[in-house]
């Protein structure tokens, strides 16, 4: 080929590379089949396992020589295909290649990998500082692992789907983790953290705490589990959606905070000494093989949806100190058979008991003031009401539904029954209402068998 041609054919060439290639920078290629995406090489920075296979990262601090171990990778030309060891991966992630019991050092070699250049060269000594969201995504073959000292915080879903991990042990210096970082490790039985100078996180027995708050439970942890006396709560659903618990006891001075053992479908026992400092909205929601519950004197107030939709509980027991049932703490408990308020309790907020179907009999102690809306709604198998001195008032359809009540006796100073409070009580015949009660019209609409309201 003579030089002219060959200026003519290199010009050629020039005018239909990517751009990149005229700023000096390698140029790139793309094979496209019909109906296809294009594929391009990797860019990534990883280390070695100790088991072998390679661990992705990335480096967060040049000058302090720093890593983070993640799932990502570095695309040619913003490309969401590539090809990693012959393989290929969309979006951006990569399954790290390790597996049995790892042990992370603090320091690691890492390298550099341009697979279109067929290029791998070591970049330096670095520090593990921490660990990314997914970073351990879907390694089904990983055992255990143990983090460094190094590592200062763990993002979310970061073994997300470790269907085989047991163990995690976590750095004793770590300060921040999501605690959604094990989500879908149903096998996992214990994260372990010895206590650090600038964290509140540790573990006890396998439980991960907060400043003495348990924040978060293996689910394969154990189906039998008493709170570490300790410990002065049970964090915000540490133990939610655990099906494989079957009993919980909880030692005096610990508090059971929202959704702790929400879902728990499989928890048909559940022991709360006296001293139990409070139990929160939905702490146990939709335990549906709950069968009996005592709650102590020392729970004042029982926080709302605290049993709703258990459906096996049966029976339920209120210590004598218990002021205050909230927002549909029992409702759509359809088993329960007999409520016994104790003196003492105040009030009864809206919702309750709503739909509990099967409740036959309730007898209310003294000091009770007033019964939310909605309190007993479509409590069908109620037969008989008894109030005591001390109630001032019945709210909007408090038994609205009531469909088998047959007698009420209010007591002689009752303020007010509110409308609709005893609507489609269908079968009521007696309720002697005091004449300085304030009633409405549609106080006891519905109740066509009521001669004398």
């Amino acid at each position: 080929m003579t030089r002219k041609k060959l200026l003519l054919h290199f010009a050629a060439l020039l005018s239909v590379l990517p751009c990149c290639c005229v700023l000096g920078q390698p140029p790139v290629f793309f094979n496209v089949g019909k109906g296809e995406k294009p594929s391009g090489q990797a860019r990534y920075h990883y280390f070695v396992s100790p088991s072998g296979g390679k661990i992705y990262c990335k480096i967060s601090n040049e000058k302090e020589k720093t890593i983070r171990i993640g799932p990502h990778l570095t695309g040619m030309r913003g490309m969401d295909m590539f090809v990693v060891d012959d393989d290929n991966y969309w979006g951006n992630k990569r399954v790290q290649g390790v597996k049995g019991d790892i042990t992370l050092p603090s320091k690691v070699e890492v390298r550099l990998c341009r697979e279109l250049y067929d290029e791998d060269t070591p970049v330096g000594t670095y520090t593990i500082v921490g660990i990314d969201a997914y970073a351990f995504k879907g390694c089904k073959e990983l055992a255990s692992i143990t983090l460094p000292n190094t590592v200062s915080d763990v993002k979310k879903n970061a073994f997300e789907g470790c269907s085989n991990l047991t163990v995690i042990n976590l750095s004793s210096t770590l300060t921040d983790i999501d605690l959604s970082f094990a989500t879908g490790c149903d096998k996992l039985e214990a994260v372990n953290k010895g206590r650090g100078v600038q964290s509140n996180l540790y573990s006890i027995d396998g439980l991960l705490c907060d400043d003495g708050e348990i924040v978060f439970c293996p689910v394969g942890y154990s189906q039998d589990v008493t709170v570490p006396s300790s410990v002065k709560a049970v964090g915000e659903g540490a133990f939610a959606n655990h099906a494989n618990l079957l009993s919980v006891t909880v030692p005096p001075g610990v508090h059971i905070k929202s959704g702790a053992f929400k879902n728990c479908t499989g928890l048909s026992r559940v022991s709360l000494s006296n001293g139990v400092s409070g139990i929160d909205t939905e702490a146990f929601l939709n335990c549906t093989a709950l069968e009996q519950i005592t709650i102590p004197g020392s729970v004042k107030f029982l926080g709302g949806e605290a049993f709703r939709g258990c459906l096996s509980l049966s029976v339920v027991t209120f210590g004598q100190g218990v002021e205050t049932i909230g927002n549909s703490a029992f409702a759509d408990c359809i088993s329960l058979r007999e409520v016994d308020i104790p003196p003492g309790l105040e009030s009864i907020y809206s919702n309750a008991f709503a739909n509990c179907s099967g409740i036959e009999r309730v007898s209310f102690g003294e000091g009770l003031r007033w019964i939310g809306q909605e309190a007993f709604l479509f409590c069908s198998g109620l037969k008989e009401l008894t109030f005591p001195q001390s109630l001032n008032a019945i709210y909007e359809k408090a038994f609205m539904g009531c469909s088998e009540l047959r007698k009420v006796v209010f007591n002689p100073q009752i303020k007010e029954i509110e409308r609709y409070a005893f609507f489609g009580c269908s079968s009521l015949t007696t309720a002697n209402v005091p004449k300085q009660a304030k009633i409405y019209d549609e106080t006891f609409l519905g109740c066509d068998n009521l001669k004398h309201p």
